[in-house]
């Protein structure tokens, strides 16, 4: 998640899924022009059952994982608000500040392949989360992804929180 305003009342954090958003755009798009190309061949059973298929698994995965992910806390409103935009519809959560107790890297393991696959592939993977005042975790992306966003977020959250 990317730091997009750090002020002492507004802390707004942004992720949004470029990469596999444009790629899997890509994808439904190679598959429709395949299928437009057979079609335009004479080819009908072969080009319809390619944009069927090919656009079609393409587009229920774009549909699933482009989701765009905003955390919004402001002191003024006292409130934590975490919103999620996907191709599907728009869903806003909003909690009282008070209901924070801090946020935390949650680590998982992501193991691939058999004991010979090379040990890059097995990454730790994170995502940032917030920790409620009884205990229990609010993920801020529903993903884990490598790198050190889960981390940089963590540490904004925490360093308004404490300011």
């Amino acid at each position: 998640m990317k730091i997009t305003e750090e002020t002492p009342d507004t802390l707004r954090l942004d992720y949004i899924p470029w990469g596999i958003s444009l790629a899997l755009v890509a994808f439904v798009l190679l598959f429709i022009g395949i299928g437009i190309a057979a079609l335009a061949r004479g080819d009908w059973g072969s080009g319809f059952w390619t944009i069927l298929f090919g656009g079609g698994i393409g587009g229920v995965a774009l549909v699933l994982f482009a989701e765009r992910t905003q955390f919004v806390a402001s002191r003024p409103a006292g409130t934590v608000a975490l919103r999620r935009r996907t191709l599907r519809g728009f869903a806003e959560e909003r909690r009282p500040l008070t209901d924070i107790a801090g946020a935390v890297v949650e680590v998982t393991r992501r193991d691939v392949g058999d004991r010979h696959v090379r040990s890059r592939l097995n990454a730790v993977i994170s995502r940032p989360a917030l920790v409620l005042t009884d205990g229990s975790h609010l993920p801020l992306r529903a993903a884990y992804s490598t790198g050190d966003d889960a981390a940089r977020a963590v540490a904004a959250i925490e360093r308004w929180l404490r300011a």
